[in-house]
């Protein structure tokens, strides 16, 4: 595998990874069922996307990268902050989708960035942002 490859595989387990943990964070302020059920849904997505990214690095003999503590810290303390006034239903849809949409900009940006990386790395970076993209339309119906 590529350096290119595995830099980009790597990226997309990083924004995997975060994603989950805005799931975990987000899912006990949920109180609709059928928004905590779709937003279950896209933290089974990044599990998904988590395992095919350490299989595909492990493969290479690489590692994936955890994200450092202290992202997952102030994503915390945003999500804390962001939902203390308003944990409505279209508050919290509103907060994923914005979520989602910064992952498209930056996978896309690491796409473009890594352009010689390998068709396994290219199509599970392609497969985060149309997962992020499906996450968008399914939430609109909350807003």
């Amino acid at each position: 595998m590529s350096m290119q490859s595995d830099l980009l595989t790597k990226e997309v387990h990083k924004a995997a990874q975060s994603g989950l943990e805005a799931v975990e964070t987000i899912l006990p302020k949920v109180t609709k069922p059928s928004l905590k059920k779709e937003i279950e849904n896209q933290g089974v997505a990044y599990q998904k996307l988590i395992a095919r990214s350490e299989k595909i690095l492990q493969q290479s003999g690489s590692l994936p990268e955890k994200n450092p503590p202290i992202q997952k810290a102030v994503m915390w303390g945003a999500i804390q902050l962001n939902t203390l006034a308003d944990a409505s239903p279209e508050h919290v849809a509103e907060m994923m989708i914005n979520g989602s949409n910064m992952g498209i900009v930056e996978m896309s940006k690491q796409v473009n960035r890594y352009e010689f990386a390998d068709h396994k790395s290219l199509k599970l970076a392609a497969d985060f942002i149309e997962g992020e993209q499906r996450h968008i339309e399914q939430l609109k119906e909350y807003l």
